[in-house]
This record gives structure tokens, sequence and C-alpha cells, in this order.
């Protein structure tokens, strides 16, 4: 199963701490909010990392298990 990682576009303002984290799981829209591009892109601990790290607390993960 593959992780779980979704933004709440309600709570995200764009600081873009997410994306300077796992760049390769997120990218900021046109409307320069974050949103979800790859879950599997980064591991636990840089998921983790971007969900702790975001201002607002507008990413929600789950680990995917095999």
């Amino acid at each position: 199963m593959a992780n779980q990682v979704s933004v709440n576009r309600n709570l995200c303002m764009g600081a873009g701490e997410c994306v300077w984290t796992a760049p390769k799981v997120f990218e900021m829209d046109d409307e320069g909010k974050a949103v979800v591009v790859n879950p599997d892109g980064a591991d636990d601990a840089a998921l983790k990392m971007a969900m702790n790290g975001c201002p607002n607390f507008a990413i929600r993960y789950r680990a995917g298990t095999d």
C-alpha cells in the first residue's frame, strides 16, 4: 500500500517548508499552495519532518505498508 499524504488547502499558507523538505513529494501550485505529486517520493523521516515542519499543520501523513 502506498503512503497516504494529503494537504489541507484551507490550512496551507504556502510557506513551502514541505517542498524544501520533500521536493519529490510536494510542489507549489498556481495558487501558491502545496500539492502532493508523489506520495512515495521520500522516506518516512522526510515525510514526518515535512508534516511536523508545516507552520499551519496542513499536512497529513500515514506510512504505507507492504
